[in-house]
């Protein structure tokens, strides 16, 4: 039997965000139901939930009060449901890891100062039982947890944290004596510096992700929110391989933190305009170990340095917009002579440079994804209709003729076109390849609807959409 119900824990785990199909599996028999409820309550969080279930998971939580606390909150007026005579079935909160400070606030409906009591209260309750936790998201929390009962032990395991840089400096001091394992930390709400936060961060053993999130609007004077944070984030060097940041508005984060990130594998970082002094020091920046990069508003130019020092590793490319491209035959000849495991790549590509794309396509024989953005030699003249017709002709047989045969997302980024017969004549060549995924960034939908189905049906065409959106943030 438990061999069985270790195979059924395989099963749901893999249903874990498929809140509809757990809850169904709670009335098969005794067994499911045990091996659901392990998987549903440990974290509870993750689910939406409606009014009525708000209600209940509140009901359930407070059921596992004591007597005494019950007492003493019907002392001070707050209503506590009556709880059955039986027992609840399973030892819920037991089996939950994870805390979620904004959802908690959510499902406790009542008048602010008797929300504060019960919102301590649940804390309190389960700081307890919830031992030891993987996950915490403390955004605007009120209560100093760590001054709990049970909180070393249950703190101490910590592994993803997701805060704001506005909750007291103290509360993430005091949090820095019980959690220094922490791997995963995502900071929202990114404007401006906190020390205690910075702490944090700094007596870390192990911290291997930093998210930045945040509008920054910043005004005069010397105001610099990564101060504290910035050198704690370098003192994490080592253990750090995963660094993004997402940031709209002024932007105040200091360029001179990338070079000495110098562990990264993955590196993603958006903002608005990136500026000479982040091009420049991403361009210093030695990233040997790098396999993901994904960033916009960048020169190619700037990728191509952080590409020629990459050792070979990268296997995605992700550019979601390009500053500037005068000549794309420098950036497809980098990665098709630095990145020969690439496999995610969004590439840009003049039209006088299709026989170094070609050059990429037959070097580079693991790639899955591609996305492509033809561009004009001449950016002051708009391509006549014949002339883009010509480009997907092209650009169709040096598919066929040099993709690899893993190769099965495409999405074209600009406007281009491809005549029926070219078309057609592609997807009849693509047979005995993987299906292929299609997606067209153009606002008008010029493919013919016959051929889309006629290779629907034989299973040429797994999937073709027409998309507005230019973009592809994970």
């Amino acid at each position: 039997m438990s061999k069985l119900k270790d195979i059924l824990l395989i099963i749901f785990e893999e249903l874990e965000d498929d809140q509809r199909s757990l809850f169904s599996c709670l009335l098969v028999n005794r067994l499911w139901c045990e091996t659901a409820v392990l998987i549903l309550w440990e974290n509870p969080w993750r689910y939406h939930l409606g009014f009525y279930q708000e209600r209940f998971l509140y009901n359930t939580i407070l059921l596992f009060l004591s007597n005494e606390t019950k007492e003493l909150l019907k002392v001070q007026g707050i209503d506590i449901p009556s709880s059955s005579r039986n027992p609840p079935l399973f030892d819920y909160l037991s089996y939950c890891r994870h805390l979620n400070v904004i959802k908690i606030n959510s499902i406790i409906h009542l008048p602010d100062y008797k929300k504060l009591i019960v919102e301590q209260e649940v804390y309190k309750l389960l700081l307890r039982k919830c031992s030891p936790l993987k996950s915490m998201d403390i955004r605007y929390i009120k209560h100093q947890l760590d001054c709990f009962h049970g909180a070393e032990s249950c703190l101490s395991g910590l592994s993803e944290l997701k805060c704001t840089t506005y909750d007291q400096p103290l509360f993430y001091d005091s949090l820095a004596q019980h959690c220094q394992y922490i791997e995963k930390l995502i900071i929202e709400q990114c404007r401006k510096d906190n020390y205690g936060l910075a702490k944090l961060i700094q007596v870390q053993k192990n911290l291997k992700y930093v998210e930045f999130n945040g509008n920054l609007f910043v005004g005069g004077g010397e105001y610099n929110p990564f101060g504290d944070i910035g050198q704690a984030l370098i003192k994490n060097s080592n253990s750090l391989i995963h660094f993004k940041a997402f940031f709209s508005g002024n932007i105040s984060f200091p360029p001179t933190i990338l070079p000495n990130l110098y562990n990264l594998q993955k590196l993603q970082f958006f903002i608005p305009r990136l500026d000479k002094q982040y091009e420049d020091q991403l361009k210093i920046s030695t990233y040997s170990h790098l396999r993901i990069l994904h960033i916009e508003n960048i020169s190619s130019d700037t990728v191509v340095e952080i590409i020629e020092k990459t050792n070979g590793h990268l296997k995605k490319i992700l550019i979601e917009n390009y500053n500037y491209c005068n000549d794309s035959k420098r950036l497809i000849r980098s990665i098709y002579k630095n990145c020969p495991n690439i496999e995610n790549l969004s590439i840009i590509i003049h039209n006088h440079n299709f026989m170094e794309f070609k050059k990429l396509l037959k070097t580079c024989q693991n790639l899955k994804e591609l996305y492509i953005r033809i561009l004009n030699n001449d950016k002051d003249e708009e391509k006549s209709e014949e002339e883009k017709f010509e480009d997907g002709g092209i650009l169709s047989e040096i598919l066929i003729d040099s993709a690899a045969t893993c190769l099965n997302y495409i999405k074209f980024l600009n406007y281009w076109k491809i005549s029926s017969k070219d078309f057609e004549k592609f997807l009849e060549n693509w047979k005995g390849r993987p299906p292929l995924t299609l997606i067209d960034a153009n606002y008008d939908d010029f493919f013919d609807s016959e051929i889309l189905e006629k290779y629907k049906s034989e299973g040429v065409i797994n999937r073709f959409n027409v998309e507005s959106s230019y973009y592809f943030l994970d």
